[in-house]
């Protein structure tokens, strides 16, 4: 590949880590942050590879891990996700917050793995079945296809906005009088990122008053998590990007 080795590998520790090098670890990457891997170890004082010390953190150390066992709704997008992308551990964790790679696929190697591959054989059995069975013809009392889509529309006709709020148990966020409809000014832009920097996301429902928007609470928590967050990715969308959403769309929002 044109690569050199990170290092020499010649008088570097390789057991397992100690707390006091955990503890350099973390230090040197709270002052200095997470980059250049391959220089790391010389500059903390550390007799280890640089990606030794890479794997360690994002795997053991980093502050945002998630503890604890798997959940059960997270074995479920695990096996979804691993039907669709195979053994991409890595993509895997990135649609579940808080988990590494390493640990999916220790998971998956050792407990998961098996479990999918029995559902998948008892599925593939149903399906058998379910094919022999003959058919049930349609009772005459269910309704036919456009009487219940007659009953539809006429819901919806007959339900204005407010019934709906109502019924779902929640009034909305404002009045909507005498708030801006438009494109949001710079100056409303300031506003926002300043209140936002000075208290947090949060209470998007007495965020205009407090901050002095006139605004609806929905347009500025939109107007923040669409274009205002300093941590969205701008420029265009790289073919392997626009390659994962195709894939990730078939497989959580297909039929």
């Amino acid at each position: 590949m044109g690569r050199s080795p990170c290092c020499s590998k010649e008088g570097l520790n390789r057991g397992a880590w100690t707390a006091l090098e955990d503890k350099i670890l973390m230090a040197y990457i709270k002052a200095h942050g997470e980059s250049n891997w391959r220089n790391l170890p010389e500059r903390a004082g550390l007799k280890r590879c640089g990606k030794s010390c890479r794997l360690r953190w994002l795997n053991y150390l980093r502050p945002d891990i998630r503890r604890g066992n798997i959940s059960h709704d997270e074995e479920e997008l695990i096996i979804r996700l691993h039907n669709l992308l195979g053994n991409r551990w890595s993509v895997i964790a990135g649609r579940l917050p808080g988990r590494t790679g390493n640990e999916i696929k220790n998971y998956w190697n050792t407990t998961l793995g098996k479990k999918a591959k029995g559902e998948s054989s008892s599925q593939s059995k149903q399906s058998c079945q379910s094919k022999s069975r003959a058919i049930k013809p349609m009772t005459s009392t269910q309704p036919s296809k456009s009487t219940q889509t007659t009953q539809v529309i006429r819901t919806k006709a007959t339900t204005c906005t407010k019934c709906a709020w109502k019924e779902m148990g929640r009034s909305p966020c404002c009045s909507k009088e005498g708030l801006n409809r438009g494109a949001w000014t710079a100056l409303e832009d300031k506003t926002l990122m300043a209140y936002i920097k000075a208290h947090g996301e949060g209470n998007w429902r007495n965020l205009p008053e407090r901050a002095g928007l006139k605004r609806c609470g929905k347009s500025c928590r939109l107007r923040w998590l669409n274009y205002l967050r300093p941590d969205i990715k701008r420029g265009n969308i790289s073919h392997d990007e626009e390659e994962l959403i195709i894939r990730l769309h078939n497989l959580l929002d297909g039929p």
